[in-house]
């Protein structure tokens, strides 16, 4: 799910001239994919969705901005063809894109950006060649985010919102065919600025996890599995959590909360207990400032490992590695650009060992190789002028390889960089 950020105004899409590839610059005595980049220019559009919209089992590229949706359709060697460009009822503020009729094909729901107006949550029906027709409008307040999922074990595609300050969570069961249920709410304790649908106490049914504007805590509505979920529970933290994820951090088999309380500069744990709670807080390393927070297993020990980045300073990516009982088994900065902006995980040289790639403040791209055994590694590859708040790692080209996707900050062009 990304948020349109910038206008989509022109109505041509132009193909990239050798030329206008970007340049990559690459460090010396290091063995690795190199990225190969081109330029696509659209005019518009700082997110980008890397989705398969004409169902040819090739991933397309797709932006959605200023009451536009424009496709670039893939044609599986890393190269795209302009595709059919739709209309929008509105600008897009959130969106998200899901297979509502279960034909196979994605479709797209979305949020107007306009907060005056209720009864804006539109359905657009993907038409299996790239293009998308307006179902419908269905009641919602301003929603916040949209998370997606099967809550109600139907198997259909049921939405999630958090309201735009209105103190609740906006629920919608989906009926299958692009068709919900009546709105429901679901009451929370404050302004909804994240949500997630997760399994938050391993009973193979989702609940509610998310972060309130101005809050210390972290909350959870546990799901019945029927649509409905349990009153919401606060767990609390001695700072402001701004990033959030679940995972097994002590490798006892349950689900903890990890979270980065940026302003009092430390990443922190509270443990799942084995009774649907969770252990009071316990830091895990202090960090300046951490602005991303990504977990994974960067050595391959089987542990669970963490990345995040620093907003002052060094601007580094701080690398912890777990040793698998709730303890750090080593923690090392690792020397990065200006800024790391975002953290995407990906195995991007094929070694079986999940990579993490940044995209920094000066537009440049950094791939941190991970190696089994010794985690993380240095500033390894660095490819200019990669521009945007939205960056995705895909196989485009069906190389077995992966490779970036962005869009830029102006939304003049979405570039991809194509792992070799």
């Amino acid at each position: 799910m990304s948020r349109s950020l910038a206008a989509l105004a022109a109505l041509t899409v132009l193909l990239p001239a050798a030329a206008n590839a970007s340049q990559v610059a690459h460090c010396p005595d290091v063995d690795g994919p190199r990225f190969a980049g081109a330029r696509y220019p659209l005019l518009g559009g700082t997110d980008v969705d890397a989705v398969d919209v004409d169902d040819d089992g090739v991933l397309d590229l797709v932006t959605v901005g200023d009451s536009v949706i424009r496709t670039l359709l893939g044609n599986g060697n890393g190269h795209f063809e302009p595709g059919p460009i739709s209309g929008l009822e509105e600008d897009a503020e959130f969106h998200a894109f899901v297979d509502l009729t279960k034909d196979g094909v994605v479709d797209l729901v979305y949020q107007h950006s306009d907060s005056s107006v209720p009864g804006m949550l539109e359905i657009l029906v993907g038409t299996g060649d790239g293009g998308f027709v307006h179902q419908g409008t269905i009641a919602a307040f301003f929603a916040q985010n949209i998370a997606s999922g099967d809550f109600d074990g139907d198997g259909e595609v049921d939405l999630v919102m958090g309201a735009y300050s209105r103190d609740e969570i906006l629920v919608r069961e989906g009926l299958g065919g692009g068709n919900f249920r009546t709105e429901r709410t679901v009451p929370t304790s404050g302004d909804v600025r994240d949500i997630q649908l997760r399994d938050v106490d391993d009973d193979g049914r989702q609940d509610l996890l998310y972060l309130l504007k101005n809050s210390g805590s972290v909350f959870v509505q546990r799901g019945f599995g029927n649509g409905y979920f349990a009153p919401e529970e606060e767990f609390a933290f001695t700072g402001s959590p701004q990033h959030v994820a679940l995972g097994d951090w002590d490798g006892d088999g349950e689900s903890d909360l990890i979270a980065a309380l940026t302003w009092q500069d430390r990443v922190v744990v509270r443990r799942g207990d084995g009774s649907s709670g969770f252990h009071p807080e316990e830091l895990i390393a202090s960090v300046q400032r951490p602005q991303r927070l990504l977990i994974g297993d960067w050595n391959a020990d089987g542990n669970l490992d963490i990345a995040t980045s620093e907003e002052t300073g060094s601007d580094a990516l701080i690398q912890i590695l777990g040793a698998g009982d709730g303890t750090v088994a080593s923690s090392r900065s690792i020397s990065g650009s200006s800024g790391l902006w975002c953290l995407v995980p990906g195995d991007v040289d094929g070694d079986g060992v999940v990579d993490v790639i940044a995209r920094d403040i000066d537009r440049y791209c950094t791939v941190f190789f991970a190696e089994a055994g010794a985690g993380l590694q240095g500033l390894l590859e660095d490819a200019r002028d990669v521009s945007g708040y939205d960056m995705q790692l895909r196989d485009m080209d069906e190389d077995g390889v992966l490779d970036v996707v962005t869009a830029s900050y102006a939304g003049e062009a979405l570039q991809v960089l194509r792992g070799t």
